[in-house]
């Protein structure tokens, strides 16, 4: 009686798994907001790949790259679509790590969920499921995986990441 149930309890685990894994996946980030204060701005994930792609900037990415220079532009170019090689293994377990759970965390505060929550388990998902895909992996990658549409609120990034001068 207590293996039949066993049984049955593994076999509905594996036919759960087998529907999940095989489904298509859902849509990730379509827009990032930047918060700032009182003020909402947005940003679709689309003008950042033609960006990535092309390095053309869309009249809806000047309004937010107008005030940087070439060279800056070029490491935002750059660092998007830096390639990484580590699998999903290896950066899940990275990501249990104390110290990097503690980044992830204070990141998460940056980087939110549309209601305005800590984005950590996001990031977290968003890196491994990248990192799950075939070949090397990107930032890019990283923001379509992303479970939701990304808020940033960047008066927390400027506090917890200054730039010096």
């Amino acid at each position: 009686m207590l293996g039949d149930a066993i049984r049955l309890g593994v076999g509905s685990l594996i036919g759960t798994l087998i529907v999940l894994l095989t489904t298509t996946p859902a849509q990730g980030a379509e827009r990032i907001y930047l918060k700032y204060g009182p003020l909402l701005f947005s940003l679709s994930v689309e003008s950042l790949v033609t960006f990535v792609h092309t390095g053309e900037i869309t009249p809806e990415l000047a309004r937010y790259t107008s005030q940087l220079d070439q060279n800056t532009r070029q490491q935002l170019r750059q660092a998007l679509q830096q390639p990484y090689k580590m699998d999903e293994v290896a950066v899940y377990r990275m990501t249990e790590i104390p110290v990097v759970v503690d980044f992830l965390q204070g990141l998460g505060e940056v980087i939110n969920t549309p209601s305005g929550l800590n984005g950590f388990y996001a990031i977290r998902s968003a890196l491994v499921l990248a990192a799950a895909e075939p070949g090397d992996w990107t930032m890019m990658d990283v923001i379509h995986h992303f479970p939701t549409d990304i808020r940033i609120d960047v008066e927390r990034a400027m506090q917890r990441f200054p730039v010096m001068p």
